[in-house]
């Protein structure tokens, strides 16, 4: 899928606003929950649901894409593979790339991109069924989202 790069930065710093201004509180209501045992060396994961709140173009703007397609292996080495469709806010985006990763704790992970991009995920939900991951795209003030994705190790 094509998409244009700053309009899908835009779109989901967009959506990281409202997230923040509306996900703060519920952010606390969520239940944290990362299985002592969870790993994630040697796993494919399958994103199931992915969401977006943020700001775009200093309009706040939730959306979801509850069909998004694609997966993101983590190997043990630190390296994997990320390949993966979304569509949120009626625009198409995609990548496949080479990725490496890091567990910075229990409940953080670091996902660099080949392109550079560095991604913090904050896990919300982890074990050997599911995770539940939130991260910020920041782009400026009026345009940044925070994305929250649902995976399982099955399509």
């Amino acid at each position: 899928m094509i998409f244009n790069k700053k309009l899908l930065l835009s779109l989901l710093l967009l959506m990281g606003l409202i997230f923040a201004s509306c996900k703060k509180d519920d952010t606390d209501e969520r239940e944290m929950f990362i299985d002592e045992n969870f790993e994630l060396s040697g796993s494919t994961w399958f994103f199931q649901n992915v969401s977006g709140d943020g700001l775009i173009g200093g309009i706040e703007t939730t959306d979801d894409d509850p069909n998004p397609t694609g997966f993101i292996t983590f190997e043990e080495d630190g390296t994997g593979f990320a390949e993966f469709g979304i569509n949120l806010l009626n625009q198409s985006y995609g990548k496949t790339e080479v990725i490496t990763w890091r567990r910075l704790s229990n409940e953080q992970v670091e996902i660099t991109e080949s392109d550079g991009d560095v991604d913090l995920w904050n896990l919300v939900r982890a074990n050997e069924f599911i995770i539940e991951a939130d991260w910020e795209v920041f782009i400026s003030d009026e345009n940044n989202a925070v994305i929250t994705a649902i995976l399982t190790p099955t399509p």
